[in-house]
């Protein structure tokens, strides 16, 4: 993730929600929704099951868009 929010530009909080969001489409939310749909399961549960990961990732990606380089 941090290489990501690097490379999309400068560092920032909004710029690490922006990366985590994508990511979580990309990654999370695609695959839960293949099982998701080869299990026929609702859309709720598929809200549950990717939802913390949304957060999670979220406030990954604030973290780390928050944390600045070392002026070393």
């Amino acid at each position: 993730m941090s290489i990501c929010i690097q490379a999309s530009g400068e560092q920032t909080v909004r710029r690490g929600i922006l990366c985590a969001a994508v990511i979580w489409f990309g990654f999370v939310a695609t695959s839960w929704a293949k099982a998701c749909i080869f299990e026929v399961r609702t859309f709720q549960i598929f809200a549950i099951y990717t939802g913390y990961y949304l957060i999670d990732l979220v406030l990954m990606g604030a973290i780390v868009g928050a944390w600045k380089k070392s002026p070393l």
